[in-house]
């Protein structure tokens, strides 16, 4: 089953609201808002993501959103413009998914990089008390070439 954090849920959360002007944590029955409501519980569904969690995200119970799932598919065989309201909340979350992948990958980089460059001003600090013997198992240990060793200490001594 699908796994986000609660910075990823809420962001979620907006993303949804923003795209439809609506706040789906709301609790008035219009039935615009209770479509787009259905709509969401459903395509979180269908991505595989648990009852529970989707309560939580919308501050309901777990039978409503059993309830809801249900209620979704039985729209979605007679109501072909509720359908398409699913199609497209189905399109925000992916992209939302898709997006935050991307985001992820592109800190998990800056952290690889940024505890390298802690890793190689350490070692180099400590290239007093090391022979180059030992400077090369090290940075054979943490997988850094020599070249990128001394480019990397060169590059930071100017910062």
């Amino acid at each position: 089953s699908m796994y986000m954090t609660l910075s990823e849920e809420k962001r979620l959360i907006k993303t949804v609201n923003d795209y439809f002007s609506v706040d789906i944590t709301d609790t008035w029955r219009k039935r615009e808002l209770v479509d787009i409501k259905h709509a969401f519980r459903y395509n979180m569904r269908k991505l595989g993501y648990r009852v529970a969690d989707i309560g939580r995200m919308l501050d309901c119970n777990h039978a409503t959103v059993v309830h809801s799932v249900r209620t979704a598919k039985n729209f979605m065989e007679t109501d072909q413009s509720f359908t398409t309201l699913v199609n497209i909340m189905g399109d925000v979350i992916r992209d939302f998914h898709a997006a935050n992948k991307l985001l992820s990958r592109v800190n998990e980089n800056i952290a690889k990089k940024s505890i390298t460059m802690l890793f190689c001003d350490l070692l180099d600090r400590s290239s007093e008390f090391i022979d180059h013997e030992e400077l090369v198992s090290w940075l054979d240990r943490a997988r850094i070439q020599e070249f990128e060793f001394y480019n990397i200490v060169e590059s930071t001594k100017g910062a």
